[in-house]
């Protein structure tokens, strides 16, 4: 079993003027859901700081465990849920568009001294 922590990262544009609306859901709805799943540690949202249309405005950072809680993850009832309420949404509101999705295992982390 791999103890490598696996970072998730999803790449993703909103339309103009939809922010407010579409972050009201995925922060307060989307993520929390996904959130429920033990093995995942924590999510980060990010925003680009410089106009560039080369790059995906928004990013979300998933922190799991180790390679055995992201595989489980893909399975999990938790994602299936969040993966049915994001499909139900994007029916109702097109507001989301994702460019893409890529998984790295963490090997060396450093920490700064206090």
């Amino acid at each position: 079993m791999n103890k490598d922590t696996v970072i998730n990262i999803s790449a993703f544009d909103i339309e103009p003027g939809s922010e407010g609306d579409f972050f009201s859901w995925y922060d307060e709805i989307h993520i929390p859901m996904l959130l429920k799943f033990p093995g995942l540690r924590r999510a980060s949202r990010a925003e680009k700081r410089e106009e560039n249309d080369q790059y995906p405005r928004f990013l979300t950072i998933f922190e799991f465990e180790d390679e055995e809680a992201f595989a489980a993850y893909l399975t999990s009832p938790e994602l299936r849920g969040a993966h049915r309420d994001a499909t139900v949404r994007s029916s109702e509101k097109r507001d989301r568009v994702g460019r893409w999705r890529v998984q790295y295992r963490v090997k060396k982390t450093w920490t700064k001294e206090p």
